[in-house]
């Protein structure tokens, strides 16, 4: 299996990555979407810096910055990007591969 390499963003001033967690059972592998957008809507040139619109979007949020050094977990990744039938591999911390399954 190829390892997940993301590619650098088209206008990476105002472009997102967004993680979208997939559905899975408690001992499934953990896969996620890697997702680009523009959190305006897809405006370009000028736009209104007080626009609530990403504001508006639901979202969890989880740090991935936590865990023991070394302890790796593996999930699957789906970069809507670049292949979207293909998963590649992704090394996380352990602590992180365990709170994703929380979340799901």
């Amino acid at each position: 299996m190829a390892y997940y390499k993301q590619i650098p963003l088209e206008f990476p001033e105002k472009d997102l990555r967004i993680v979208r967690l997939r559905n899975g059972g408690p001992e499934d592998t953990v896969t996620i979407e890697v997702i680009m957008m523009d959190p305006y809507n897809g405006s370009s040139g000028d736009r209104d810096p007080h626009d609530s619109t990403f504001s508006k979007l639901p979202y969890e949020a989880l740090s991935w910055c936590w865990g023991r050094d070394g302890d790796v977990g593996v999930i699957k990744v789906v970069d809507t990007l670049q292949h979207e039938t293909e998963t590649f591999d992704m090394s996380i911390s352990a602590s992180l591969t365990q709170a994703l399954r929380a979340l799901r």
